[in-house]
């Protein structure tokens, strides 16, 4: 893994998500390096790296707090900001360089609607940070419930029950919060009996809202997942046939209905 620390000169990212105006992403890189993440395809396409080293390098925006403090002033107090757009921003390298936590306390001195996305339980030391906020929500990204699974399309990611820990740790504070169940892995996740284990699974735990979608750019990321998948179907795990994409976005909503969930699917 090769670490380094840089010096931004912006933080606050113009975006044009449906979701905010601005994006912040505290590191460049990411440890986690899943498969089917689609900054790889990003980069692949703006020649910054190649893609095959994604997951193998990260970089440290040291000075972040420091800019952002400076570009909080510019902006309007009703900007949305959506935070680990393009990193995981409670990856392991945060534990040492602790940048999204100082960010976060820049940004509580604001009332700017706040997102997190993260697939991390490193979350859980800043919870009493969070609590403060009067406008949070953490996007919990969830693509399987299985570990094993989970050890072959995401291995350098933390364990699913360390992310059902800070689930947990989220409802007892009282935090906002919804799913990630993104994006929907083509082969694995589209049949009928995983959609309705998954969907049984996470209303109990107390999940009111998701958010579903499906993979992209497989035109850079689909070899790799296509090894993946070969060794996903060499497990015996893929024994459901699949649904097509209508019947599957079908499913997962009349399921969802069912449990009371609201779900949403760009596109779909």
């Amino acid at each position: 893994m090769i670490i380094e620390e840089i010096q931004c000169k912006t933080l606050l990212q113009k975006c044009g998500f449906g979701f905010a105006e601005y994006s912040i992403n505290p590191y460049e890189g990411c440890r986690f390096g899943c498969v089917y993440c689609y900054v790889k395809a990003l980069r692949h396409y703006r020649k910054q790296e190649n893609p095959a080293e994604w997951g193998g390098f990260a970089r440290a925006k040291i000075n972040a707090a420091a800019v952002l403090q400076k570009e909080m002033k510019r902006i309007a107090a009703d900007a949305r900001i959506a935070i680990g757009t393009a990193t995981d921003p409670w990856q392991p390298l945060e534990k040492r360089y602790r940048i999204t936590r100082a960010i976060l306390e820049v940004l509580w001195y604001y009332t700017n609607p706040v997102s997190i996305t993260s697939r991390s339980p490193l979350m859980i030391r800043d919870i009493p940070l969070m609590k403060e906020f009067v406008n949070l929500r953490v996007n919990l990204s969830l693509p399987v419930l299985d570990d094993r699974v989970r050890k072959i399309f995401e291995p350098n990611a933390p364990s699913i029950s360390s992310r059902l820990k800070a689930l947990e740790a989220l409802q007892q504070a009282g935090i906002p919060f919804r799913i990630f169940w993104c994006p929907l892995l083509p082969g694995v996740v589209d049949n009928e009996a995983t959609v309705r284990a998954y969907l049984h699974q996470v209303s109990h735990l107390g999940v009111e809202s998701l958010v579903c979608e499906p993979m992209r750019h497989l035109e850079v990321l689909g070899s790799e997942y296509a090894q993946r998948m070969a060794r996903y179907r060499s497990t015996g795990l893929d024994r459901e046939p699949r649904l097509n994409r209508a019947e599957f976005l079908a499913l997962i909503h009349g399921v969802a209905a069912d449990y009371g969930l609201t779900v949403y699917v760009p596109g779909g």
